[in-house]
């Protein structure tokens, strides 16, 4: 990268941004200045035809008084006192023969005298422009016995009212040039300011690694201003998930090192005796099996939720009874409901057919009857109701258990928290957060309502199948 910084300059936005304000700016001024100037231009060309026009009249009212005599001693008269410094006279017949000519010497230099009707057939008038000195400008009437009058005079006003308007344009397009690029050179700067604090946070986040930087929003509601204010937004999503990251990264650290102490310490206490029986040994490789087993339910649980919010999750959806499903998890359990003596109602009828994964499905309804049988206390109640409701079905599970804080309502769904009394219960804290990616991903939702000591209500529902189908007997459909 050079160190120029004109050259850095010279390559950044701003400047080119700068230069298409002031080519813009200075091209305006000079259409501008072209407009006024081709009126100007017109007003007098209009003014001098209107001139020749009357100039024209004079001309055939003397003819047809006083017929070429008249005329020819009528112009001689009007050059010796001056008011006719430039004419040209010429009458010619229908045929194109010359009756009389009279022309002041300028004109005597100039072949006007092949000027007949035919030359002004598709115009009024004709402008002859003169490179060093005023245009001619000729004109031609008819006169009542058919002859052809045409007359000229030079165009000795224009040069007098445009000369002095070029000289004006010539000044001041220097100013205007110069206003140009420093007014480009301020809006650029203004414009550009919301990107500058952008890179400036970037930068700052760059060297220090923190993500608390934000960029100050401008009054105004532009463009930039709403990428400002994305950018913002964009930092504080970034710093919740990284948040999220070391917060998961830490419950992992926490969660693993105790199944992985536990591992460790039945191999070394196998290893540790000099003759270890059979039975010693088979309980420490059970021992090894059941932790090893739990840290690969853990990580693929975790890779189980990762894909499913990644969109990735392969699902076999076919026709599913959603109400069998349930009664097959409640009878899994049902030695725990037994031995905490809990009161479980089940509300549900047949025919409760949705289309989702079955694999999938079982999942979500094991560990939500797992968390209400973990947390409802002795002689506690779980309530559970399946029911359709338009389109979708839907599935409350109710438990009398302490309910959950306000403040961890939303981190629930998060992987691996646990809220701090719930660190006693055995578990990976992965539970809510793979059934609300397996339910997101059949395009479902799942809820919660809770008040703490008042237990909590769970809410899941998949969407319903709207034909008829034997469930889990259709074809499989294969999504990713």
């Amino acid at each position: 990268m050079s160190s120029n910084p004109i050259k850095q300059y010279l390559r950044t936005f701003g400047f080119r941004l700068n230069l298409w304000y002031a080519g813009i700016f200075t091209l305006s001024g000079a259409a501008m200045f072209y407009f006024l100037y081709w009126m100007l231009a017109n007003a007098v060309l209009q003014k001098d035809l209107a001139v020749l026009q009357n100039q024209i009249r004079d001309y055939s009212r003397i003819y047809r008084d006083g017929g070429a005599p008249a005329l020819r001693r009528w112009l001689k008269e009007r050059k010796r006192t001056g008011e006719l410094k430039s004419f040209f006279v010429r009458i010619t017949t229908p045929s194109d023969r010359e009756v009389f000519l009279e022309a002041s010497e300028k004109w005597l230099e100039f072949d006007a005298y092949q000027m007949g009707a035919l030359v002004f057939k598709s115009r009024d008038f004709l402008r002859i422009p003169e490179p060093e000195e005023e245009d001619l400008l000729l004109a031609y009437s008819q006169l009542s016995n058919g002859y052809i009058l045409v007359a000229g005079k030079s165009m000795d006003n224009q040069e007098t009212w445009l000369e002095p308007f070029r000289r004006v344009f010539v000044g001041a397009m220097i100013p205007v040039v110069l206003l140009g690029f420093s007014g480009g050179a301020f809006l650029a700067w203004r414009s550009m300011k919301p990107v500058r604090q952008i890179s400036s946070a970037v930068q700052s986040i760059i060297d220090t690694g923190k993500l608390d930087q934000r960029v100050a929003l401008p009054p105004t509601e532009d463009e930039l201003t709403q990428l400002a204010r994305l950018f913002n937004r964009m930092l504080e999503h970034n710093q919740r998930l990284i948040g999220s990251m070391r917060e998961s990264l830490d419950n992992v650290a926490h969660d693993l090192r105790t199944p992985l102490t536990r591992l460790r310490n039945a191999a070394e206490s196998a290893l540790r005796e000099d003759n270890v029986s059979e039975q010693t040994a088979s309980e420490a490789l059970a021992d090894c099996m059941e932790e090893s087993e739990r840290v690969l339910t853990m990580i693929d649980t975790l890779m189980s939720v990762a894909e499913a919010e990644a969109g990735v999750m392969k699902l076999k959806l076919v026709p599913t009874d959603l109400s069998q499903i349930l009664r097959e998890s409640f009878d899994l359990y049902e030695h725990v409901a037994e031995d905490k003596s809990l009161v479980v109602q089940l509300n549900s009828s047949s025919g409760m057919i949705a289309t989702a994964d079955p694999q999938r499905v079982r999942i979500v309804f094991a560990n939500l009857v797992d968390n209400a049988m973990k947390y409802t206390p002795e002689r506690g109640k779980i309530v559970a109701s399946i029911k359709r409701m338009d389109d979708l079905i839907v599935l409350q599970l109710q438990d009398s258990g302490p309910g959950i804080a306000e403040k961890d309502m939303e981190k629930i769904w998060d992987r691996l928290f646990r809220a701090d009394k719930s660190r006693s219960q055995r578990g990976l804290g992965l539970g809510l957060s793979l059934v609300k990616a397996i339910v997101e991903a059949h395009e479902g939702y799942v809820e919660v309502k809770s008040q703490l000591g008042r237990g909590s209500v769970f809410t899941v529902a998949f969407k319903a199948r709207l034909d008829e189908g034997k469930p889990e007997d259709a074809p499989q459909k294969q999504l990713a």
